[in-house]
């Protein structure tokens, strides 16, 4: 029949890939689960011009987003109305628009120019045509204002966002290998007589 011997080995070899794989998801799940960060602070490249009547998206990146007490600060972009000595000629007006997903229970506040008081942010839940759910915030100046840039000074509005991931999510294994998606869109419009 069967050697014991080649048995044995074979019942070793089984018994040690066993805790391997059991060994490798427990460290994969602890440093998930208990790892942090000191920084919650986190710089960005993005930066939009409104010189022309135009619309410009960008992806975002979170990293190192834990559920903590503390809001995640992350500089979202800035805009402004001049390029490379060129400066927009109309009075232009825009919006930002961000577009997440909802994997995570997250809360976003945004802050413009470091005032002490948040954006208006209109809040709602979206579906595209897969059937996948995000969650859409525009980001304006009141319910019905946009914010202005004139033609007469260089101007640039620099947007902070502030992310809060609960702390009561802290022991949840299940968003330890979650993505968080977001895309910044700024929607810019050329103001006419009819609109000052």
């Amino acid at each position: 029949m069967f050697d014991k011997r080649i048995l044995r080995k074979l019942f070793i070899i089984i018994v040690l890939i066993t805790i391997i794989i059991i060994g490798v998801s427990f460290v994969r799940r602890s440093l998930s689960r208990y790892q942090s960060s000191t920084t919650i602070t986190a710089s960005t490249d993005i930066a939009f011009w409104i010189v022309d009547d135009t619309y410009q998206m960008e992806s975002i990146e979170f990293t190192e987003l834990y559920p903590s007490s503390t809001p995640f600060q992350y500089n979202l972009c800035t805009v402004s109305n001049f390029k490379d000595g060129r400066r927009c000629e109309t009075l232009m007006e825009y919006y930002l628009t961000l577009t997440v997903t909802t994997n995570l229970p997250l809360d976003f506040e945004i802050k413009r120019n470091d005032e002490a008081s948040s954006c208006y942010k209109n809040e709602q839940i979206i579906k595209d045509a897969d059937g996948t759910f995000y969650k859409q915030i525009i980001i304006k100046q009141s319910s019905s204002t946009n914010w202005r840039m004139g033609i007469d000074e260089d101007i640039t509005d620099s947007f902070k966002l502030y992310i809060t991931f609960p702390k009561a999510y802290n022991n949840e294994a299940l968003l330890a290998d979650l993505i968080e998606y977001a895309k910044l869109e700024v929607n810019a419009l050329q103001v006419t007589e009819n609109d000052v």
